[in-house]
């Protein structure tokens, strides 16, 4: 790459450090009004956006020693005081607990701790998951929120923890984003992004990375695809959505694989972290006929009624260095064994081209290993929240918070940032 001038660099590294102090200042804004616990969790909440603003700086400005030493050496200090906290709250999982309830606290899932005898979680969920679904759904019908030929759906996603929706777009709309697809190798957005491959960041896509048996997948790709949006928010399953979160859904990431993932068996609620955890919807659809042998989905139905895997006896969600690796393989042996007790077997989707399978943040799901190596299984996936929930990554990347809206469609994404929204 070739070396900025001075000026740019310094100008550059100026704009970091005037972001850091913006970002951090609009938190602290509420606490010299309040002191009430309002100003207290914006006050966490600046210093997280603090931490993701010194981050992202210290990696991101390019800046030459020699001339900038002192700018730099500012960051580096800042960056050992942000390392050192880190470790020590990974290292202990009551003050981590404490912290991540504060930084994240919102009032509806305060409301769902508050009844949470109610729900097969401790961490709470939808209405579809409460111990009087029944009542509820007759209060809905009552009210007009739910009609009647929504019901059988409703059931089967309480009892069930999913729902398949045949034919539910358009063939020609799927053509349309399986030749955006094959155009990728010679004409891409710049930016964009895939993950996996035992890699633990999204890198810059490039063809060649696109490999068989590595569960790559290009992420967010609605963030530059209208045809891609357009399928995520299709009429049908975005409808369903809104009636199980009772609120409007908003897109928070999404997933676009050439080949099967051959994941493990796991939850979304691991690793797709909301502030309010159960408050968690995902789409699956096909983009071709899926045939068996290609590392179809599978699924174990009912496990979103199955309790939790607590993490660090704690947490719903996984984190690396608070957890490490043995916990993860025990959560997904966890998984298997709730199975084996109930006599559940797994279950391939082998749907049609534009077929859809929504699908619970509880329900156990992965993919079947890859035994007909000639064939693709093209899929798009999504991940929504409803309007008031916010996605983990709001809060410790400060620059991609930030909602997109085109008509009835909202998304964010913690890959791409403003500049590079293809409206």
């Amino acid at each position: 790459m070739q070396k900025q001038a001075a000026p740019e660099r310094a100008a550059a590294l100026d704009d970091y450090l005037r972001r850091s102090v913006r970002w951090a200042t609009s938190g602290l804004q509420h606490v010299s009004c309040s002191a009430c616990w309002r100003g207290r969790r914006e006050c966490l909440k600046a210093a997280a956006m603090f931490v993701g603003a010194v981050w992202h700086g210290t990696h991101d400005a390019r800046v030459d020693h020699s001339n900038f030493i002192r700018k730099r050496k500012l960051l580096g200090f800042f960056r050992k005081i942000i390392y050192f906290i880190k470790r020590k709250i990974h290292k202990t999982p009551g003050l981590y607990r404490l912290a991540f309830f504060w930084i994240t606290f919102n009032l509806d899932f305060f409301r769902q701790l508050l009844i949470r005898s109610r729900f097969p979680s401790r961490f709470g969920g939808m209405w579809t998951d409460r111990d009087d679904f029944e009542t509820q759904l007759t209060e809905k019908l009552r009210s007009g929120r739910v009609q009647i030929q929504d019901v059988p759906l409703l059931e089967q996603w309480h009892k069930e923890g999913f729902v398949v929706f045949p034919q539910c777009v358009p063939e020609d709309l799927v053509d349309l984003l399986v030749a955006e697809f094959d155009a990728l190798p010679t004409h891409h957005p710049k930016g964009l992004k895939i993950a996996g491959g035992g890699e633990l960041e999204a890198r810059i896509y490039r063809p060649e990375l696109v490999r068989i048996h590595e569960s790559i997948r290009i992420v967010d790709y609605y963030f530059f695809s209208k045809t891609a949006r357009e399928l995520l928010f299709n009429c049908k399953t975005t409808e369903f959505i809104r009636k199980i979160f009772d609120a409007d859904p908003i897109l928070t990431q999404s997933l676009s694989f050439e080949f099967g993932s051959e994941q493990e068996m796991h939850r979304d609620t691991a690793f797709v972290i909301m502030n309010s955890p159960m408050k968690l919807a995902a789409i699956w659809i096909a983009l071709e006929d899926v045939q068996e042998g290609s590392g179809e989905l599978m699924y174990y139905p009912t496990s979103h009624r199955w309790g939790d895997f607590l993490f660090s006896g704690k947490f719903k969600h996984w984190d690396r260095e608070r957890d490490g690796e043995q916990q993860l393989a025990d959560w997904h042996a966890w998984l298997h064994e709730q199975a084996r007790k109930r006599g559940i077997e797994p279950v391939k989707f082998t749907p049609k081209k534009g077929d859809i399978f929504v699908w619970h943040a509880g329900l156990a799901h992965g993919g079947a290993p890859i035994v007909n190596s000639t064939v693709t299984r093209r899929s798009l996936v999504g991940h929504f929240c409803p309007t008031g929930v916010r996605p983990l990554y709001h809060y410790y990347k400060p620059a991609h918070c930030h909602f997109y809206k085109i008509d009835d469609q909202t998304f964010s994404s913690s890959h791409y940032l403003p500049a590079e929204w293809n409206a």
